[in-house]
């Protein structure tokens, strides 16, 4: 993806789309009912309406960064069923826009070509537009830019050429003109021939349609890609933090009374005032920038003190650090690799996931903990480890009943059908335990994988593939991702099949297994489908030398040619299929008749192994699907998590009062407040406030604050009998009831899956019946 239209294509864009063809069409008919100045009026009253709106917009674009339309934010202030509305009433808009636009452009084309239909000119314009939208967004870009461009020059040329024939300079006219200045803003039927009647007609009709176009142009095509769109974020620059830290070292030698605030660290506040700018630190909600280091030592050795993981937020640590009884010598990081995700503004929402793990200081002795709160020893400086908490023994800090309930007999007839609908002549199942089984224990899905008979299980850490083996599976373990240095030498006691990603990463598995004298199977990934990360492209320039190297390489053992769909599309699956059966052709070739026997091909993740069985081939990887969330079409799919907790507190409260922090949420009339003890603290996505559901009593009622790290609220005015200790649940099932993964994804923002996975491995976890 790369991005092909600039800031001239954008702002063209802008001001053309504000310009339309009834401006050149139907002027004099807005100037006959509202008269010369009732039209000056009516324009400048819709240009207010469109101001404020479009002020509003801004706001709202800014306080709730979301991918999509403004029908969301009605979605959210008022109800779905009014952003359902309003998000057909402004398709329907603009399909009677359109119309219109395309009979004004006929009706004007008459004039030079009056033997011409004006639907013949309407669907020439109809198909030339598909045509430019169709091609490419740099085509798209550029046609617009002209054609803004010309519009933007009639309109100056009109107004130039309007303005000279008022004072009377008339270039064009065989014969001067008197000025008339402003004779005819009065006419004979007064300043408003229609009554003031039709300058607000006017003003309504004039102000929708720029309203229409203004709020159209956040939907305009995107020449980034078909992902979400998020507004851009100043980038965390290393530079920025070293000069904050050289700062805090300055007023570190200021005297006392000199320095600003003289905490231990920089204020957030004193910093954005200095790095304000584009290239600055949100401090207080991204990084908290750590003294250097020499004044670190200073300070230890003046007192007693710890300092956290500068990615660590200090609520945080303190939580955790209380909750499992660490002391001074002991030091919270974030899990590696996700440490930048804490200086984003969205930490509040993927703090839960990013599993805080405690290890000891080098110096220190390593801290020991109860069956409830063990570490696992990849925690601490194992080769291989990377940090995650797993297994029944993880540390639950969670009180209030929260708790996931695990559905094991949902999961083996899930597995049931889907081991059926691969047939008699089945290819190889692989089920993905990966993020702890999506959130849902290995220790839980496991034994049903092994009663089924299932001889592959696929991963991506190592403490999880250290956990299968533990609980005794003997099969294939596949990593789905590419490995670390690290973790590959890790994993070699394990038997763990690595994901190969291209020459460099194969260079690097060969040189481990060289250093001990094994071999280790990998599963070479090929960028047939598209997906361009982790895996080799046969279309790039040198791919011939770097499979021939790969190849050559004999530490490698070639068990699998591997691929990974990037969208859940049917059509887009069998593209990418038939590109991959053909690369796959050219990797067998080169290894040889020999290593080729029994290389499985495997490209085929829960949706496509369902939706477009050619696509299954040797192996298929099934993720989504065991644990009832695929997205393909089958009914036989069965939830296996459910997400419960239970209300503490009722309590009345008067219209007017408002609802959690930030006052989000203003009462209208006297309502009754459940509180929840579940906040993003538990993994619970605090974008779900405002916006989503939970279930009680088996309907469905709203969330109405900002969730709270360990509360949140809910409306339960309609349901009079509930009180403390009734079920709440957030996801799944109640009675006839149930929030699916669509209801979750609509009220967060992200796929269900990073929303229950997270709560899933914070959470304690229950099997039921």
């Amino acid at each position: 993806m790369q991005r092909s239209m600039g800031a001239r294509h954008l702002i063209m864009i802008a001001l053309g789309g504000v310009i339309g063809s009834g401006l050149f069409l139907s002027s004099g008919y807005t100037i006959s009912q509202a008269g010369p100045l009732g039209a000056v009026i009516a324009y400048g009253i819709g240009a207010v309406v469109v101001w404020l709106v479009m002020a509003c917009l801004g706001e709202l674009a800014v306080a709730y960064p979301v991918s999509g339309a403004f029908h969301i934010y009605a979605a959210r202030a008022i109800g779905p069923a009014t952003g359902f509305t309003t998000a057909w009433l402004y398709w329907l808009c603009w399909v009677v826009a359109l119309g219109s636009e395309f009979t004004a452009a006929g009706i004007l084309m008459q004039r030079w070509f009056p033997g011409v239909e004006v639907w013949v000119w309407c669907l020439v314009f109809a198909a030339a537009l598909f045509a430019i939208n169709a091609i490419s967004a740099r085509v798209f870009g550029e046609t617009e830019f002209w054609f803004s461009l010309i519009k933007v020059a009639a309109i100056i040329a009109l107004i130039v050429l309007g303005g000279a024939a008022i004072f009377g300079f008339t270039p064009f006219s065989a014969e001067p003109h008197p000025a008339v200045l402003f004779e005819n803003f009065s006419t004979s039927a007064g300043l408003f021939p229609t009554g003031f009647g039709g300058v607000l007609v006017t003003a309504l009709a004039g102000g929708g349609r720029l309203q229409r176009l203004r709020a159209g142009g956040r939907r305009r095509r995107r020449d980034t890609g078909s992902g979400p769109q998020h507004p851009p974020r100043a980038p965390f620059h290393r530079a920025s933090a070293r000069r904050a830290q050289r700062e805090h070292g300055r007023r570190a030698r200021l005297p006392h009374h000199e320095r600003r605030g003289g905490g231990d660290r920089l204020s957030g506040a004193g910093l954005n005032r200095r790095f304000r700018g584009g290239r600055g630190l949100d401090v207080d909600r991204r990084v908290v920038v750590l003294p250097p280091p020499s004044l670190r030592a200073r300070r230890r050795r003046r007192r007693i003190a710890r300092l956290p993981h500068p990615a660590v937020p200090v609520r945080a640590d303190s939580r955790i650090r209380a909750a499992r009884h660490l002391d001074d010598r002991c030091r919270l990081r974030p899990e590696p690799g996700r440490g930048a995700l804490l200086r984003d503004p969205i930490r509040g929402a993927v703090l839960p996931l990013l599993l805080v793990a405690a290890r000891p200081t080098r110096h220190g002795p390593r801290e020991r903990f109860d069956g409830r709160y063990r570490v696992e020893p990849a925690l601490g400086r194992e080769p291989g480890g990377n940090g995650r908490v797993l297994g029944p023994a993880a540390g639950r800090m969670t009180a209030g009943g929260a708790r996931v309930e695990i559905d094991r007999s949902a999961l083996e007839s899930n597995l049931r059908y889907l081991l059926a609908e691969m047939g008699s002549a089945s290819p190889e199942v692989c089920a993905v335990l990966k993020s702890d089984a999506y959130g849902h224990g290995i220790e839980h899905v496991l034994p049903v994988v092994l009663a089924a008979g299932v001889t592959a299980v696929g991963i991506v850490s190592n403490p999880e593939a250290r956990l299968v083996r533990e609980l005794g599976f003997g099969g294939r373990i596949l990593r789905v991702r590419a490995a670390t240095s690290a973790e590959a030498r890790g994993a070699l006691p394990m038997a763990v099949e690595e994901w190969l990603g291209g020459l460099a990463h194969a260079r690097a598995l060969a040189a481990i297994a060289e250093a001990v004298d094994v071999s280790i199977p990998v599963h070479l990934a090929l960028n047939s489908t598209g997906l361009s990360k982790e895996s080799l492209d046969l279309g790039a320039s040198g791919a011939d030398a770097e499979l021939a190297g790969i190849v050559a390489s004999r530490r490698l053992d070639v068990r699998g040619i591997a691929a990974h769909f990037p969208r859940e599309d049917a059509h887009d699956v069998r593209e990418g299929l038939s590109a991959f059966r053909a690369d796959a052709d050219r990797v067998l070739e080169a290894l040889g008749p020999d290593r080729a026997a029994g290389v499985q091909r495997h490209c085929a993740t829960s949706f496509a192994a369902l939706e477009v069985p050619e696509s299954r081939l040797d192996l298929v990887r099934i993720g989504a699907a065991l644990y009832g969330d695929s997205s393909a079409a089958a009914p036989w799919q069965r939830r296996a998590m459910r997400i419960v907790s239970e209300v503490s507190t009722v309590c009345r409260y008067p219209a007017g009062r408002t609802v959690g922090y930030e006052r989000h949420h203003r009462l209208d009339a006297e309502t009754r407040i459940a509180t929840v003890p579940l906040g993003y603290g538990d993994g619970v996505p605090r974008s779900l406030g405002g916006r989503g559901w939970a279930l009680v009593g088996g309907r469905s009622v709203p969330i109405v604050d900002h969730l709270a790290m360990n509360t949140l609220a809910i409306d339960v005015t309609e349901i009079p009998e509930v009180g403390p200790g009734d079920e709440v649940v957030l996801y799944g099932r109640q009675g006839e009831a149930e929030l699916d993964g669509g209801a979750l994804e609509l009220a967060s923002g992200q796929i269900a899956a990073a929303a229950y996975t997270g709560m899933g491995r914070i959470l304690p976890r229950e099997p039921v019946a």
